[in-house]
């Protein structure tokens, strides 16, 4: 983690809230860290500093871009691997004026570049998994034929025919175990 920005009703009054947004920057590619996805490890470090199960929002970016786009609007540094925490921003914070160390807004025409570069990266990230998705399905598919063979052979004359109800199965398929009630 590279940085610590706060973001939307935390920059306002003061006042009691049910959520806290937070961007965390982390030193990965912008491919890695796509808009509304998690980097690799975020889970388990959600979990290890017990942000899970805190009442945090929190949008992962990379550091490598800006951090701001059409939702995460003038954000406040708190904290940076280079000067640390920064106090004034928790001063101002605490007094209400959150305002005051906001990040400058951007153009109009750095806000379209800034959102046609989020799209592409966004775009790519989504193809690279309904691939990912798609593969173990494919393999699947060769192994669907030995499944349908299993499933005659299990409704075979002789052999009981169906299996009796009630009766609880552990079937292993691929990579999945499954606990199938028949």
């Amino acid at each position: 983690m590279t940085g610590l920005w706060v973001v939307a009703d935390l920059l306002g009054e003061p006042r009691d809230l049910e959520t806290v947004t937070v961007v965390l920057a982390v030193d990965l590619p912008v491919e890695t860290v796509a808009w509304w996805t998690e980097p690799p490890g975020a889970g388990h470090w959600a979990n290890a500093t017990r942000m899970a199960t805190t009442p945090v929002l929190t949008w992962w970016r990379s550091a490598h871009v800006p951090v701001w786009n059409h939702r995460i609007e003038r954000p406040a540094l708190v904290w940076d691997t280079v000067d640390g925490i920064r106090e004034q921003t928790l001063a101002a914070l605490r007094a209400g004026r959150g305002a005051d160390v906001r990040t400058a807004a951007p153009t109009a025409e750095a806000l379209r570049e800034r959102l046609r570069d989020e799209l592409a990266v966004s775009r790519h990230a989504l193809r690279s998994c309904t691939e990912a998705r798609a593969a173990p399905v494919e393999a699947g598919q060769a192994r669907s034929g030995r499944r349908r063979a299993l499933a005659r052979q299990r409704r075979l004359p002789g052999r009981a025919g169906r299996r009796p109800p009630g009766v609880t199965t552990w079937v292993l398929t691929g990579r999945h175990v499954g606990l199938w009630r028949w």
